[in-house]
């Protein structure tokens, strides 16, 4: 024998109002933490891209040095980094390069990500530039 369901059974199935207020609050404080650290976390990774590919340019620096004796300077983008010096990125992005500055020790490279992130670093040291 099946017994039928009565109709007070079945509307006190779901979720009341207020449960789903609390749920909605409780997401609400999980994004507005998590959305900062998510933030740092692209730019420090944003960072990092810029960082290494500076670093592979560093290569193609140093064997412009050994074949002429000086670091390649005023490069003011990556056609003309590409030219002189033969890099490219590993990634194709649409970060900006250049190299503004060399002497017979070191040389000041500039990266910037088309986000607004951009890192100078003095090569072949790898020291952040003061600006």
């Amino acid at each position: 024998m099946t017994t039928r369901p009565n109709a007070a059974s079945i509307l006190a199935v779901g979720f009341t109002l207020i449960e789903l207020l609390v749920v909605l609050l409780v997401v609400v404080l999980l994004v507005t933490t998590a959305l900062p650290t998510w933030r740092s976390y692209q730019a420090s990774a944003v960072q990092a891209n810029l960082s290494a590919n500076v670093q592979s340019m560093a290569l193609f620096q140093e064997d412009h040095r050994i074949r002429y004796g000086v670091y390649a300077a005023n490069l003011l983008d990556r056609q003309q980094i590409a030219t002189v010096l033969g890099w490219r990125p590993r990634k194709a992005d649409d970060n900006s390069y250049s190299i503004e500055f060399a002497d017979a020790d070191h040389y000041v490279v500039r990266a910037q990500a088309q986000a607004g992130e951009s890192i100078c670093l003095i090569m072949p040291q790898v020291q952040r530039c003061d600006s």
